[in-house]
């Protein structure tokens, strides 16, 4: 299962971490961003919960892997949680997400 598709990998390799990853290196600022991540990783593990049987069919039909929106949602939780810890979660995001160029 590919939590990240070509495409994320595509991007990221070319123009390294967005916007709002760096906002997650802010100590106040990533309390802010944290949050709206979580939300977002649970709607996320939302969708890919009601979606599970048709993707399901969809990948036993094409033989291609096609579900990630459930791991995708919990690694942004995971994220929002890490970047909800000021200072340690700030620097650890910010070794992260520079360490992959």
């Amino acid at each position: 299962m590919a939590i990240m598709t070509d495409y994320d990998v595509d991007r990221y390799e070319k123009q390294g971490p967005t916007f709002f990853q760096q906002l997650d290196w802010i100590p106040v600022v990533s309390t802010v961003t944290g949050v709206v991540r979580v939300i977002f990783g649970l709607m996320e593990m939302a969708i890919g919960i009601l979606t599970l049987i048709p993707e399901l069919v969809y990948t036993l039909v094409s033989g291609k892997e096609h579900i990630y929106l459930i791991a995708r949602g919990g690694l942004d939780v995971l994220r929002g949680l890490v970047a909800n810890v000021w200072i340690l979660g700030n620097v650890a995001l910010y070794m992260h997400d520079t360490s992959k160029r």
